[in-house]
């Protein structure tokens, strides 16, 4: 999360789709059989809004390119990305390293009691979910390779992170519930 300008908004969210048509649309009418390249994407995203929330749900939601793509392709994929109801690579990363710090708590939610065969549930702490989110968050990006997009999910994962309260079985419930909603 950015602290300065706060998680993505939906109306931001639709705006930017509708921000993505008009990207494709001009990519169609300008030059549309020349190469785009991963700086050109840059510059596209760059020359579309300076807005800071909604630049940054444009580079979630913008396909990364890998070398280069003739824009006439580039502009199906951008396309293709404004469609509601699939996820983008973040969003799916995201939930993937929300679900997975949620598995990780399960050891640490109960403490053997002072009687034997008693246990005691186990507070949240803001270390502790550090340490999961951390572990979460080596084990899903190992196989991503953009660096931006690596960014992109670490700043998704903490703007919708739920502040830290209660039990480490509720905690890692209102992960689950999170990376349901992603």
């Amino acid at each position: 999360m950015d602290t300065r300008h706060g998680p993505v908004r939906p109306s931001t969210d639709g705006l930017a789709q509708l921000l993505l048509h008009e990207m494709a649309d001009k990519l169609e009418r300008v030059r549309p059989d020349e190469p785009i390249t991963t700086i050109g994407r840059h510059a596209l995203l760059q020359a579309t809004t300076m807005d800071p929330p909604l630049l940054r749900a444009l580079r979630e939601k913008a396909p990364e390119i890998d070398g280069s793509l003739i824009r006439r392709d580039y502009a199906a994929q951008l396309r293709s990305a404004s469609e509601v109801g699939e996820p983008t690579p973040v969003q799916a990363l995201t939930a993937r390293v929300l679900a997975l710090a949620a598995d990780t708590l399960r050891p640490y939610e109960t403490i053997a009691g002072h009687a034997p065969g008693h246990t005691a549930p186990v507070c949240m702490t803001d270390g502790l979910r550090d340490i999961v989110i951390g572990r979460a968050l080596e084990t899903v990006l190992t196989t991503v390779r953009p660096y931006a997009t690596q960014d992109a999910v670490r700043a998704a994962v903490r703007a919708v992170l739920p502040p830290v309260t209660g039990k480490v079985s509720e905690y890692a419930a209102q992960l689950r519930e999170t990376a349901v909603a992603q």
